[in-house]
Protein backbone atom coordinates (compact mmCIF):
# COMPACT_ATOMS: atom_id res chain seq x y z
CA UNK A 1 0.00 0.00 0.00
CA UNK A 2 1.47 3.36 -0.71
CA UNK A 3 2.02 5.53 2.19
CA UNK A 4 1.34 9.05 3.34
CA UNK A 5 3.80 10.39 1.09
CA UNK A 6 2.59 8.70 -2.44
CA UNK A 7 1.13 11.65 -3.73
CA UNK A 8 4.57 13.34 -3.12
CA UNK A 9 6.03 11.28 -6.06
CA UNK A 10 7.59 13.59 -9.06
CA UNK A 11 4.95 14.11 -11.46
CA UNK A 12 5.77 14.37 -15.39
CA UNK A 13 5.64 18.09 -16.66
CA UNK A 14 2.15 18.35 -17.37
CA UNK A 15 0.61 21.54 -19.95
CA UNK A 16 -1.33 24.43 -19.02
CA UNK A 17 -5.44 24.11 -19.49
CA UNK A 18 -4.62 27.29 -22.22
CA UNK A 19 -2.29 25.01 -24.03
CA UNK A 20 -4.66 22.67 -24.73
CA UNK A 21 -5.82 21.41 -28.18
CA UNK A 22 -8.81 19.67 -29.34
CA UNK A 23 -7.48 16.13 -30.12
CA UNK A 24 -9.31 12.65 -30.37
CA UNK A 25 -11.27 11.17 -28.49
CA UNK A 26 -10.20 8.80 -25.62
CA UNK A 27 -10.23 5.26 -26.06
CA UNK A 28 -12.79 4.07 -23.68
CA UNK A 29 -15.53 7.00 -24.08
CA UNK A 30 -18.31 6.23 -25.32
CA UNK A 31 -22.01 8.88 -25.94
CA UNK A 32 -25.49 7.93 -26.53
CA UNK A 33 -27.61 10.96 -26.95
CA UNK A 34 -31.43 10.36 -26.14
CA UNK A 35 -30.20 7.17 -24.19
CA UNK A 36 -33.46 7.32 -21.66
CA UNK A 37 -36.83 8.07 -22.74
CA UNK A 38 -38.50 11.28 -21.93
CA UNK A 39 -40.92 10.62 -19.63
CA UNK A 40 -38.13 8.72 -17.90
CA UNK A 41 -36.38 12.10 -17.84
CA UNK A 42 -39.30 14.14 -16.71
CA UNK A 43 -39.70 12.12 -13.55
CA UNK A 44 -35.96 11.66 -12.57
CA UNK A 45 -36.02 15.70 -13.13
CA UNK A 46 -39.18 15.95 -11.07
CA UNK A 47 -37.63 13.94 -8.21
CA UNK A 48 -35.06 16.48 -7.99
CA UNK A 49 -37.71 19.04 -7.39
CA UNK A 50 -38.94 18.30 -4.39
CA UNK A 51 -38.27 16.84 -1.13
CA UNK A 52 -37.74 13.47 -1.00
CA UNK A 53 -38.50 12.80 2.39
CA UNK A 54 -42.61 13.80 1.86
CA UNK A 55 -42.75 13.81 -1.74
CA UNK A 56 -43.95 17.03 -1.93
CA UNK A 57 -43.23 19.85 -4.27
CA UNK A 58 -39.94 22.09 -2.36
CA UNK A 59 -36.71 22.65 -2.29
CA UNK A 60 -34.30 19.41 -2.83
CA UNK A 61 -32.04 19.20 -0.06
CA UNK A 62 -28.90 19.49 -2.00
CA UNK A 63 -25.30 19.32 0.53
CA UNK A 64 -22.40 21.45 0.06
CA UNK A 65 -19.49 18.73 -1.54
CA UNK A 66 -16.77 21.12 -0.71
CA UNK A 67 -17.37 22.23 2.97
CA UNK A 68 -14.08 22.30 4.32
CA UNK A 69 -13.75 25.63 6.43
CA UNK A 70 -12.82 28.53 3.99
CA UNK A 71 -14.26 26.70 1.39
CA UNK A 72 -17.62 28.36 -0.39
CA UNK A 73 -18.66 25.88 -2.29
CA UNK A 74 -22.54 25.63 -4.24
CA UNK A 75 -24.84 23.73 -2.28
CA UNK A 76 -25.78 20.87 -5.53
CA UNK A 77 -24.59 17.40 -4.76
CA UNK A 78 -26.44 15.04 -3.49
CA UNK A 79 -25.84 10.75 -3.07
CA UNK A 80 -27.75 7.80 -3.11
CA UNK A 81 -27.77 5.09 -0.79
CA UNK A 82 -25.75 2.34 -1.70
CA UNK A 83 -27.33 -0.67 -3.82
CA UNK A 84 -24.82 -3.64 -3.83
CA UNK A 85 -25.85 -6.86 -5.57
CA UNK A 86 -28.73 -8.25 -7.60
CA UNK A 87 -30.36 -8.80 -4.19
CA UNK A 88 -30.39 -4.63 -3.40
CA UNK A 89 -32.32 -3.92 -6.90
CA UNK A 90 -36.21 -4.45 -5.36
CA UNK A 91 -34.58 -1.83 -2.37
CA UNK A 92 -33.89 0.67 -4.64
CA UNK A 93 -36.70 0.28 -7.07
CA UNK A 94 -39.29 0.29 -3.73
CA UNK A 95 -37.14 3.70 -2.36
CA UNK A 96 -36.28 5.62 -5.43
CA UNK A 97 -38.53 4.31 -8.51
CA UNK A 98 -38.05 7.37 -10.89
CA UNK A 99 -33.74 6.86 -10.55
CA UNK A 100 -34.11 2.71 -10.81
CA UNK A 101 -35.95 3.43 -13.91
CA UNK A 102 -33.58 5.70 -15.44
CA UNK A 103 -30.35 3.53 -14.13
CA UNK A 104 -32.10 0.48 -16.25
CA UNK A 105 -32.85 2.68 -19.51
CA UNK A 106 -29.36 4.03 -19.30
CA UNK A 107 -27.71 0.70 -18.58
CA UNK A 108 -29.54 -1.48 -21.80
CA UNK A 109 -29.23 1.96 -24.12
CA UNK A 110 -25.37 1.57 -23.95
CA UNK A 111 -25.33 -2.03 -24.37
CA UNK A 112 -27.01 -1.96 -26.95
CA UNK A 113 -24.81 1.08 -28.41
CA UNK A 114 -21.56 -1.02 -27.43
CA UNK A 115 -22.96 -4.38 -29.19
CA UNK A 116 -23.64 -1.70 -32.35
CA UNK A 117 -19.81 -0.28 -32.06
CA UNK A 118 -18.45 -3.77 -31.80
CA UNK A 119 -15.91 -3.07 -29.08
CA UNK A 120 -15.89 -6.63 -27.83
CA UNK A 121 -14.04 -5.75 -24.91
CA UNK A 122 -15.78 -3.01 -23.09
CA UNK A 123 -18.61 -4.84 -23.99
CA UNK A 124 -17.34 -8.15 -21.74
CA UNK A 125 -16.75 -5.68 -19.15
CA UNK A 126 -19.78 -3.72 -19.36
CA UNK A 127 -22.21 -6.71 -19.07
CA UNK A 128 -21.43 -6.64 -15.25
CA UNK A 129 -21.99 -3.51 -14.66
CA UNK A 130 -24.79 -2.41 -11.94
CA UNK A 131 -26.00 0.88 -10.96
CA UNK A 132 -25.19 -0.09 -7.05
CA UNK A 133 -24.96 4.00 -6.36
CA UNK A 134 -25.41 7.34 -7.62
CA UNK A 135 -23.94 10.64 -7.11
CA UNK A 136 -25.70 13.47 -8.25
CA UNK A 137 -24.52 17.41 -9.09
CA UNK A 138 -26.95 19.99 -10.35
CA UNK A 139 -24.85 22.61 -12.79
CA UNK A 140 -26.05 25.58 -12.80
CA UNK A 141 -24.86 28.88 -15.23
CA UNK A 142 -21.05 29.20 -14.90
CA UNK A 143 -20.80 26.63 -12.12
CA UNK A 144 -18.36 23.98 -12.41
CA UNK A 145 -16.20 21.31 -11.11
CA UNK A 146 -12.30 21.14 -11.64
CA UNK A 147 -10.04 18.95 -13.54
CA UNK A 148 -9.65 15.22 -11.41
CA UNK A 149 -8.93 11.30 -11.53
CA UNK A 150 -11.24 9.48 -9.83
CA UNK A 151 -10.04 6.87 -7.45
CA UNK A 152 -7.63 4.50 -8.43
CA UNK A 153 -8.02 0.80 -9.34
CA UNK A 154 -6.21 -1.98 -11.55
CA UNK A 155 -6.12 -1.44 -14.70
CA UNK A 156 -9.08 -2.02 -17.15
CA UNK A 157 -11.70 -2.06 -13.20
CA UNK A 158 -12.39 1.76 -13.35
CA UNK A 159 -16.17 2.03 -15.49
CA UNK A 160 -18.45 5.05 -14.84
CA UNK A 161 -21.83 5.66 -16.68
CA UNK A 162 -23.10 8.72 -16.35
CA UNK A 163 -26.62 10.41 -17.37
CA UNK A 164 -27.53 14.23 -18.20
CA UNK A 165 -30.34 16.01 -17.56
CA UNK A 166 -30.84 19.67 -18.66
CA UNK A 167 -34.00 22.04 -19.81
CA UNK A 168 -32.20 23.75 -21.93
CA UNK A 169 -34.74 22.96 -24.55
CA UNK A 170 -36.49 26.08 -22.74
CA UNK A 171 -34.24 28.27 -24.02
CA UNK A 172 -34.45 29.87 -27.86
CA UNK A 173 -30.98 29.36 -28.23
CA UNK A 174 -29.50 26.28 -26.13
CA UNK A 175 -25.88 26.12 -24.69
CA UNK A 176 -25.90 22.89 -22.93
CA UNK A 177 -23.00 22.19 -20.02
CA UNK A 178 -19.71 20.98 -21.76
CA UNK A 179 -17.90 18.13 -19.87
CA UNK A 180 -14.57 18.05 -20.57
CA UNK A 181 -11.80 15.34 -20.81
CA UNK A 182 -7.74 16.55 -20.78
CA UNK A 183 -4.96 14.79 -21.63
CA UNK A 184 -2.41 16.43 -19.24
CA UNK A 185 1.20 15.29 -20.90
CA UNK A 186 0.02 15.72 -24.51
CA UNK A 187 -2.21 18.38 -23.83
CA UNK A 188 -5.47 17.07 -25.84
CA UNK A 189 -8.91 17.70 -24.63
CA UNK A 190 -12.27 16.45 -25.90
CA UNK A 191 -15.39 17.75 -25.19
CA UNK A 192 -18.84 16.45 -24.54
CA UNK A 193 -22.00 18.34 -24.87
CA UNK A 194 -23.70 17.36 -22.39
CA UNK A 195 -27.78 17.43 -24.10
CA UNK A 196 -30.69 16.08 -21.67
CA UNK A 197 -31.30 12.50 -21.61
CA UNK A 198 -27.76 11.58 -23.00
CA UNK A 199 -25.44 8.43 -21.50
CA UNK A 200 -22.33 8.52 -21.14
CA UNK A 201 -19.73 5.76 -20.09
CA UNK A 202 -15.25 5.84 -19.63
CA UNK A 203 -13.35 3.07 -18.53
CA UNK A 204 -10.14 1.99 -19.83
CA UNK A 205 -7.82 5.29 -21.52
CA UNK A 206 -10.51 7.61 -20.57
CA UNK A 207 -10.84 6.52 -16.71
CA UNK A 208 -6.93 5.95 -16.37
CA UNK A 209 -5.03 8.53 -18.39
CA UNK A 210 -7.58 11.35 -19.22
CA UNK A 211 -9.06 13.75 -16.11
CA UNK A 212 -12.48 15.31 -16.73
CA UNK A 213 -14.19 17.95 -15.31
CA UNK A 214 -17.49 20.24 -16.10
CA UNK A 215 -16.68 23.57 -17.30
CA UNK A 216 -17.72 26.79 -15.83
CA UNK A 217 -19.37 28.81 -18.86
CA UNK A 218 -21.03 31.57 -18.54
CA UNK A 219 -22.63 30.68 -22.15
CA UNK A 220 -24.75 27.77 -20.72
CA UNK A 221 -28.27 28.23 -20.67
CA UNK A 222 -30.54 26.27 -18.42
CA UNK A 223 -29.42 23.99 -15.38
CA UNK A 224 -27.80 20.26 -15.97
CA UNK A 225 -27.91 17.79 -13.55
CA UNK A 226 -25.49 14.98 -13.82
CA UNK A 227 -26.26 11.44 -12.28
CA UNK A 228 -23.01 9.20 -11.97
CA UNK A 229 -23.76 5.85 -11.51
CA UNK A 230 -20.92 3.49 -10.23
CA UNK A 231 -20.66 -0.10 -9.01
CA UNK A 232 -20.10 -0.18 -5.13
CA UNK A 233 -16.61 -1.33 -5.98
CA UNK A 234 -15.56 1.84 -8.40
CA UNK A 235 -17.14 4.17 -6.16
CA UNK A 236 -14.55 6.30 -4.29
CA UNK A 237 -17.20 7.54 -1.58
CA UNK A 238 -17.88 3.76 -0.43
CA UNK A 239 -16.34 2.88 2.60
CA UNK A 240 -14.76 -0.32 1.61
CA UNK A 241 -12.30 -2.40 3.19
CA UNK A 242 -11.01 -5.04 0.65
CA UNK A 243 -7.56 -4.64 0.52
CA UNK A 244 -7.56 -2.68 -2.41
CA UNK A 245 -3.96 -2.16 -3.67
CA UNK A 246 -4.11 1.83 -4.15
CA UNK A 247 -5.10 4.30 -1.63
CA UNK A 248 -7.96 6.95 -1.91
CA UNK A 249 -8.45 9.79 -3.34
CA UNK A 250 -7.23 12.22 -6.61
CA UNK A 251 -4.07 12.64 -5.21
CA UNK A 252 -2.77 8.78 -5.46
CA UNK A 253 -5.09 8.55 -8.78
CA UNK A 254 -2.63 11.72 -10.54
CA UNK A 255 0.08 9.60 -8.76
CA UNK A 256 -0.97 6.30 -10.54
CA UNK A 257 -1.68 8.08 -13.98
CA UNK A 258 1.49 9.42 -14.12
CA UNK A 259 3.30 5.76 -13.49
CA UNK A 260 0.89 4.60 -16.30
CA UNK A 261 1.53 7.37 -18.47
CA UNK A 262 5.45 6.71 -17.95
CA UNK A 263 5.01 3.08 -18.53
CA UNK A 264 3.16 4.24 -22.20
CA UNK A 265 5.82 6.21 -22.77
CA UNK A 266 8.68 4.00 -22.49
CA UNK A 267 7.59 2.20 -25.20
CA UNK A 268 8.55 4.86 -27.32
CA UNK A 269 11.71 6.37 -25.77
CA UNK A 270 13.68 4.43 -23.10
CA UNK A 271 14.10 7.68 -21.06
CA UNK A 272 10.44 8.55 -19.67
CA UNK A 273 11.45 12.19 -18.82
CA UNK A 274 12.81 12.45 -22.43
CA UNK A 275 9.91 10.97 -24.38
CA UNK A 276 7.97 13.51 -21.95
CA UNK A 277 9.87 16.80 -22.78
CA UNK A 278 9.82 15.23 -26.62
CA UNK A 279 5.74 15.86 -26.29
CA UNK A 280 5.89 19.05 -24.77
CA UNK A 281 8.72 20.22 -27.51
CA UNK A 282 5.76 19.04 -29.94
Amino acid sequence: MPGPAATKVTMLPVKTPAQFVAGRKPKGLFVVDKGIRKRTAQRAWEFFSKDPMTGTPGEFPWVQRFSRPGRHGHHNNWRSREYPGEASDQRMRDEIPELHALVQEAVQSMKQHLEDAGDDQVQRKFEAFRGETINVHLHRRNWGLGAHYDDAHEVGKGIVLMVSLGDEHKHPNPKPRTFRFTEPIEGLKCDVATHCRQVLLFTDEAYELWRHESLRRPQQTGDCISLTIRMRCVDGYAALKDGRPYAKGPGEAERVAHVRMRRKLRKFDPDPILAAQHLLMK
